[in-house]
């Protein structure tokens, strides 16, 4: 035979009540979908196959790479602004050499590159760069011509809000 008190009969009947009947929770669940053998299928998005863009081989890489570091060399002042004439269109051209006039470009250097390849014959590429102690960034538009490669637009965030859009 057990003996209680008045009060842990109280605690028990308690604790079978909050059995039958749980307190709401103070945190929010989650409502899940019912599952329901009618429920229409929603339509997936279209990915992009790997298949349907374009391969940047190792020249057009190593191309891409060379005309972008002679971009940033002359931006830096490390090489003229003559050499890029053949490599560059002319209204890039003139958005570097205004570049290239700016003092604190001079300890510019290149981090990292990017390239992708939008469409056959179009090569784009990210750089980050270090100008002292900041970060920057750069993007360069190259198109394969009947003359070779062409650097057509360049966009440049080198100075705090400032950005340099030609082409």
């Amino acid at each position: 035979m057990v003996c209680m008190t008045s009060g842990s009969a109280i605690g028990i009947e308690k604790a079978r009540l909050r059995l039958m009947h749980p307190i709401e929770s103070p945190r929010l669940l989650p409502i899940l979908p019912q599952r329901s053998l009618l429920q229409p299928m929603l339509p997936l998005a279209p990915t992009v196959s790997q298949e349907s863009q374009p391969v940047l081989d190792l020249a057009t890489r190593r191309m891409a790479k060379a005309i972008v570091t002679a971009i940033i060399e002359v931006i830096a002042g490390k090489r003229k602004p003559h050499q890029l004439n053949e490599l560059v269109c002319p209204s890039a051209l003139r958005a570097v050499s205004s570049l290239r006039r700016i003092p604190e470009c001079r300890d510019l250097r290149i981090r990292s590159m990017r390239l992708q390849t939008p469409m056959a014959g179009v090569v784009e590429a990210a750089v980050h760069l270090q100008l002292g102690v900041y970060s920057r960034a750069a993007a360069f538009r190259l198109v394969d011509t009947p003359n070779g490669w062409n650097c057509t637009h360049l966009e440049a965030a080198l100075l705090p809000r400032t950005i340099t859009k030609a082409g």
